[in-house]
């Protein structure tokens, strides 16, 4: 018989996967931002909002300025103040992505793609197969 958890378990087990996701993305952080910004110029606001929309993440307001200030200094992104035409007194600080940063946006993306593996089907065809798609994707030379 299945031992049933305590209210306090899972809630511990819940809040222990939510931080294990937090890590996760926390590292992917960057590599959101290049991706944002290289379908598009955005503004901090307008790229909170997508990797919000997208990925269901939400980032403090100067955890993405944070960001995005490191990575303009990295040489990766690049920033142009204008006006809004809404309202000529506000200001925002568009940012673009740099030939430097699409150069890393692709390694870092290429590195990404070494970890398919972990997306295993539900049902595969049978194990010889999913060990054959795990070593080609680890070692692609083969």
């Amino acid at each position: 018989m299945a031992k049933l958890h305590s209210f306090d378990e899972k809630k511990q087990e819940m809040e222990e996967i939510e931080d294990f996701k937090k890590k996760i993305m926390k590292g992917l952080t960057d590599v959101l931002f290049l991706q944002i910004v290289n379908q598009k110029p955005q503004y901090g606001y307008g790229i909170r909002q997508e990797i919000e929309l997208s990925h269901g993440v939400k980032l403090a307001r100067v955890t993405c300025y944070i960001k995005m200030y490191k990575l303009e200094k990295l040489g990766y992104l690049k920033s142009e103040i204008t006006d809004t035409l809404s309202h000529p007194m506000r200001i925002r600080r568009y940012y673009t992505i740099t030939d430097k940063g699409k150069k890393i946006l692709n390694v870092m993306m290429d590195f990404l793609d070494q970890f398919e593996f972990f997306r295993i089907e539900k049902e595969p065809a049978n194990l010889r197969d999913l060990v054959k798609k795990k070593n080609r994707i680890i070692h692609p030379t083969s």
